[in-house]
């Protein structure tokens, strides 16, 4: 069997598998991660549209006739000499005759009035948001606030993602169960999951007695990826691995030469990928780190992002 650290980049790689997907609203969608690569169909404004409350005035006097708003959802309007449109802000523009801020008119019931006689339009040209073509986000990619909104301009209202990985949490030892000491490995690994976008399944601690534990174990083998604590070393209390072949648990990697790491292990229970790790908190971080962190991510589906080089070979 072969215990170097490579081995273990490998044996993740091989047997952790992408999640299935789901589609989700654009609002719930912050922080997933987009299982296809999506591009805008459209240019976003679809026609230029103003960037500030005003008056088109069509002609050269400075009295006019309004006939009515344009509206947002209605194309363009075309003036006839003499009258006037008012245009709020984010309306297409119509299709002729000079702009004029609101402040600088007057209006007296159907007739406006100005002295400006040039053209003080401010507008957002077609495509100046979002241009059709445009990558909106990648397969792969952690899908942000400024995603979702090039999501929603590009009219999208829902997306796919991948499904968010289910971690079974499991902490073991006697003096954990009885309450004697704080079982804060379980509340640091949570932690460490949920930052990652996966969600908690919470494993009752289990007692040091190789039964009580495989039946434990039996409980995660739902869970996309089951991470272990305790139990590695060689005492007459450390059976976490007895228990794990008591449930036919496959080792890919067991006790490889690396430190700290050198009692855990990754392997299979049924097609659940588990990690064995040590109780010290501090082998914790630093193998979660490593390895743990760049497994869900890569069940996840994230291209890069947290990834040891390894894993994306």
């Amino acid at each position: 069997m072969t215990t170097d650290l490579e081995a273990v980049f490998r044996a993740v790689k091989r047997w952790a598998r992408v999640l299935d997907t789901e589609t989700v609203p654009v609002l719930e969608a912050f922080d997933r991660v987009s299982s296809r690569s999506l591009r805008a169909s459209h240019h976003m404004p679809r026609s230029n549209i103003s960037a500030l409350d005003g008056f088109v005035l069509e002609g050269k006097g400075s009295t006019f006739f309004r006939v009515g708003t344009q509206e947002m959802d209605a194309p363009p309007m075309r003036l006839k000499e003499g009258q006037a449109v008012f245009v709020p802000t984010g309306a297409p523009l119509p299709r002729n005759g000079r702009f004029v801020m609101a402040e600088h008119v007057i209006e007296e019931g159907m007739e406006i009035r100005t002295r400006i006689t040039g053209d003080e339009r401010k507008e957002w040209e077609k495509g100046s948001w979002l241009r059709k073509g445009t990558l909106v986000v990648e397969k792969g990619q952690r899908i942000t606030a400024a995603v979702m909104e090039n999501l929603a301009l590009a009219g999208m209202g829902t997306v796919e993602v991948y499904r968010r990985p289910r971690v079974a949490v499991m902490t073991t030892g006697d003096e954990i169960k009885s309450g004697t000491v704080p079982d804060s490995n379980r509340c640091l690994l949570a932690g460490l999951v949920q930052e990652d976008r996966g969600i908690v399944d919470h494993v009752p601690t289990a007692p040091d007695r190789v039964q009580d534990m495989a039946e434990a174990l039996k409980a995660t083998l739902s869970s996309d990826l089951l991470v272990i604590t305790g139990g590695t070393a060689k005492g007459k209390k450390d059976i976490t691995r007895e228990a794990l072949r008591w449930v036919g648990a496959r080792f890919l990697v067991d006790k490889p030469r690396i430190t700290p790491g050198k009692t855990m292990a990754f392997g299979l229970v049924g097609k659940t990928p588990f990690f064995l790790l040590p109780g010290n908190p501090k082998s914790i971080r630093t193998l979660y780190e490593m390895f743990v962190r760049p497994c869900l991510m890569y069940l996840c589906g994230v291209q890069g992002e947290g990834q040891q080089g390894r894993y994306g070979e």
